[in-house]
């Protein structure tokens, strides 16, 4: 037996036996995706493909399927980019500039990709997790705030656009999409205007 059929013989075991469990469930959580599902190299979209099928079946059973995934040192997601083409939602989690470690749980969540979701619904969130002697709670608010005055500070010290996006976290289509609500409320005299897209090497 090859190593490659190997690999796909583990893969189908293993889903079998998730399956047992599976079949009577609403959502599935695969945490994490890197260490569950480990049968080929990252940055190859073809090891994906076993994965995907797995989980557009269960999608098409009425199922959710939630994918923890770790991002790399660019702050993207490690590995193929195209596992995001089957995926409805993409969110990522990223600390603000000025986190410290004493805060414990405190980030900013950003919508990467929302399918059929729109508006406030995928509006950038400031999360914290907060305890005291009887409980632990989940306190949000509106982090878009913050975010757009930090682009208009970075565009003022000349960054580019690729520079942008790796300070904020934000995808091109997200950074684009939260600049041109802001400017639509704001007087002309205040708008922000993104650097060039094709200088810089904006993704």
């Amino acid at each position: 037996m090859t190593a490659s059929c190997r690999i796909c013989q583990r893969l189908s075991e293993g889903q079998a036996i998730i399956d047992e469990h599976a079949n009577n469930a609403d959502l599935i959580i695969v945490d994490n995706l890197s260490c569950l599902a480990r049968g080929g190299k990252e940055n190859e979209g073809e090891s994906w493909l076993p994965i995907q099928a797995w989980a557009l079946r269960h999608r098409a059973q009425g199922r959710s399927i939630l994918f923890v995934h770790h991002s790399g040192k660019n702050g993207q997601q490690r590995g193929a980019s195209r596992r995001e083409d089957v995926l409805d939602v993409v969110i990522t989690l990223k600390r603000p500039d000025e986190y410290q470690a004493s805060e414990g749980a405190r980030f900013n969540l950003l919508f990467e990709k929302s399918r059929n979701l729109t508006g406030d619904d995928v509006a950038p969130l400031s999360v914290e997790l907060q305890s005291d002697d009887e409980r632990i709670t989940w306190k949000w608010a509106p982090a878009e705030n913050a975010i757009i005055d930090r682009v208009s500070e970075l565009v003022k010290d000349g960054a580019t656009r690729r520079e942008i996006q790796d300070e904020t976290g934000l995808s091109r289509f997200s950074l684009k999409r939260l600049i041109e609500q802001a400017n639509s409320t704001r007087p002309h005299t205040e708008r922000i205007t993104l650097p060039d897209a094709r200088k810089g090497g904006a993704r």
